[in-house]
């Protein structure tokens, strides 16, 4: 697609919580994909991305990484970026978490 127009609604603001962090990122790659005629260059991407981690630990976070790039004009590459998120937001072993929510399903 390669619309100027939004389309569906952003993810939530994401406040920085583990268990919720790979969910949120999907939403936001789903949404960044459903509007890459908007969000056409790392600098775009990378500035909504941070715009929509403004709670908790996550604006703590972001808030650093807006500052460096406002800063020295430079943007990371989005997918630099993406990594970094995981390395700090996402649970550490997946497979384990994933079987703690289920038997808490119970």
């Amino acid at each position: 697609m390669s619309s100027t127009k939004e389309i569906g609604t952003p993810p939530p603001v994401f406040n920085g919580d583990t268990c919720s962090a790979v969910g949120w990122a999907l939403q936001m790659n789903t949404y960044l994909e459903m509007n890459d005629g908007v969000y056409n260059s790392d600098k775009r991407k990378v500035i909504f991305f941070l715009s929509r981690m403004m709670k908790g630990e996550a604006a703590k976070w972001a808030k650093g990484h807006l500052k460096a790039a406002i800063s020295t004009r430079e943007f990371r590459e989005f997918d630099k970026l993406i990594s970094m998120f995981k390395g700090t937001f996402f649970p550490k072993n997946l497979e384990q978490t994933a079987i703690r929510r289920i038997s808490t399903l119970k």
